[in-house]
């Protein structure tokens, strides 16, 4: 297992250049309480997740291709309108990717990425980042096996005070070909320093297993969430499990399949795309069924509490948070009716999982959602990439943040 500290770093106090304009709101002055912001040179940038700081400024990850030597990921600070303060560029030669960002106790940031092999640049390690309030960088490490590529997703602050980092990573065997790229779960535990205090791959044989979230329940219990692709099927991977230091193992304790699910109208689960926790030990998991999107809520990773579908065909789920009412917002994206493309969706439900809004965002380009959270003044910010499709950046995209208020509407 190896661990690389190193960082090709620029930080630059004026941010990202703002370009375009909405193709169906009106972007907001720059002192407004919701607004459409744009990030990115020229090139191709993509957006990953947001938080709110502790200012009521904004963070925003993502990846670049405009700085040369491949991608670059990209950090983002904006002041509470949504205008920049100041931008990281992290990275080398080679491809590297920014995909989560979380503010920590500290004020700092956590990130979750993937960087270039230092030793062999066509390849990816998984990657943590912690970076301090400034933006600079306190420690940056990678995880991972030689020559083939890792990737880190998500990353939380553990209660010993250290991270954990969960991923994927294409070191498995397989038999046979296959239509995919054979791969594992991979997560990483470390100190507070980014050093390696354990690491574990898991996951179904000659299947593309695919690590998208994680949590811990106490002291010694992760909580995951992923997905799995065979030749013949899709469905979800979700454990609990903790790792055993004598028998170098990672024990699950319960292990959770679409063949444990109801499956109303034959609508069939196909991916687990977040999990977080709630009160009372229940558990929250959003994923993709053929018939739309799925909200589970189970008790202690075992007993099913409710099973709500949202949406219709055509929708799909990336990520999803609480919000103060105990209801979710949900990030994703939707098929535009009136041209074939993709539009970023939010769905705002209740604490049943009933939708309360649905709301997409997009134009003639192909536009993601990423990430979605409730605000302290009751609206919500959400990140993803815009594709304006011909305008000012031509097809290339760039990072987006929309601030709502809290009708999902842009005032």
């Amino acid at each position: 297992m190896k661990i690389n500290y190193y960082a090709y770093s620029i930080v630059i106090i004026a941010g990202f250049l703002f370009l375009g304009s909405c193709r169906k709101d009106k972007i907001s002055p720059s002192q407004a309480n919701t607004f459409i912001k744009y990030f990115g040179q020229n090139g191709n940038n993509i957006g990953g997740t947001v938080d709110q700081t502790t200012d009521g400024g904004y963070i925003l990850i993502g990846t670049s291709d405009a700085y040369g030597n491949g991608n670059q990921i990209i950090v983002q600070k904006t002041d509470k309108y949504g205008n920049a303060m100041w931008m990281q560029v992290i990275g080398g030669p080679g491809n590297d990717t920014g995909s989560f960002v979380k503010i920590t106790a500290d004020g700092g940031y956590l990130i979750a990425a993937a960087r270039a092999e230092k030793g062999n640049s066509a390849y990816t390690d998984a990657n943590l980042i912690k970076l301090n309030s400034d933006g600079s960088v306190g420690f940056d490490s990678t995880y991972g096996y030689p020559n083939v590529n890792d990737y880190g997703t998500r990353a939380i602050s553990t209660m010993d005070g250290g991270y954990m980092l969960i991923g994927t990573t294409d070191s498995t065997a397989f038999v046979g070909t296959h239509a995919f790229t054979p791969s594992k779960i991979f997560i990483a535990k470390t100190n507070a320093s980014g050093m390696t205090s354990w690491t574990w791959k898991f996951g179904n044989a000659n299947a593309a297993n695919l690590g998208t979230s994680i949590q811990q329940l106490n002291d010694s219990i992760y909580f995951t969430s992923g997905s799995f692709v065979t030749d013949t099927s899709k469905n979800m991977l979700v454990t609990q499990g903790r790792y055993q230091f004598g028998g170098k193992d990672y024990n699950f304790i319960s292990n959770i399949s679409k063949s444990a699910l109801p499956n109303p109208g034959n609508s069939e689960v196909i991916s687990a795309s977040d999990i977080i926790l709630g009160n009372a030990n229940n558990q929250y998991i959003l994923g993709n069924c053929t018939s739309g999107i799925y909200l589970l809520n189970i008790l202690n990773g075992t007993s099913q509490l409710s099973y709500k579908i949202i949406g219709t065909v055509g929708l799909s789920a990336v990520a999803f948070s609480q919000t103060s009412d105990g209801g979710f917002v949900i990030a994703g994206n939707t098929i535009n009716t009136s041209n074939g493309s993709s539009d970023i969706l939010v769905v705002r439900t209740d604490a049943s999982g009933n939708v309360i809004w649905m709301k997409n965002y997009g134009g003639t380009g192909n536009d993601y959602g990423s990430f979605a959270k409730q605000t302290t003044d009751g609206g919500y910010i959400v990140s993803g990439t815009v594709q304006f499709g011909g305008d000012q950046t031509g097809a290339n995209n760039v990072m987006a943040l929309f601030k709502l208020n809290s009708n999902g509407d842009l005032e």
